[in-house]
């Protein structure tokens, strides 16, 4: 077993394994750092007061933090780390990101922008509904070229495919408004 060491009160967050190791969020001291394989390996950036680290996700040995950085009640920006490079993909009010998760090398990051669902593709922009009702992605996969997104729309559970809802169907699609598998 591992310990961390030295975190001045820091939190640990979401962890995954695979052919290179064991990684670990963790947001330090307003520093967010990877821990691998048991040591603290990197410092990514930091984390203003209003910012939140939201998710991170690690592609063989590429690792991406999401963060979303507020400036202001009236001013946010989404933005994530890739291997420590900031990558920034919208700002203006009311912008907020939830996931990150990269599939055949593209970039998919899910959450909200003027109160609607969106995702982005590689940084750009895709919506999800049109519709302004009180609507939330929780969780989104790609399976054979189709985005599905797992949410919530006015308290009930609900589902997107390519932005469409979608009803859920009696097999291939296993979801919770949290998370999403689609099996063949």
């Amino acid at each position: 077993m591992h310990e961390i060491d030295n975190l001045n009160g820091g939190n640990a967050y979401d962890m995954t394994v695979n052919s290179y190791g064991i990684f670990m969020a963790i947001v330090d001291g307003g520093q967010v750092k990877l821990w691998k394989n048991g040591v603290v390996t990197d410092v990514y950036g930091s984390v203003g007061v209003f910012d939140r680290f939201e998710d991170f996700y690690v592609d063989n040995n590429d690792v991406y933090f999401l963060v979303n950085e507020e400036k202001s009640v009236l001013s946010s920006k989404v933005k994530y780390w890739k291997n420590g490079v900031t990558h920034y993909l919208s700002s203006g009010q009311n912008v907020y990101s939830d996931s990150i998760f990269v599939f055949n090398g593209d970039v998919y990051v899910e959450g909200l922008r003027d109160g609607k669902p969106v995702y982005w593709v590689n940084g750009k922009l895709k919506t999800i509904s049109t519709e302004k009702r009180n609507e939330y992605v929780y969780g989104m996969t790609v399976f054979k070229g189709d985005v599905y997104c797992a949410g919530i729309r006015d308290g009930y559970f609900k589902l997107w495919k390519n932005g469409n809802t979608m009803n859920v169907p009696k097999t291939g699609v296993y979801c919770t408004p949290n998370d999403i598998v689609v099996v063949e």
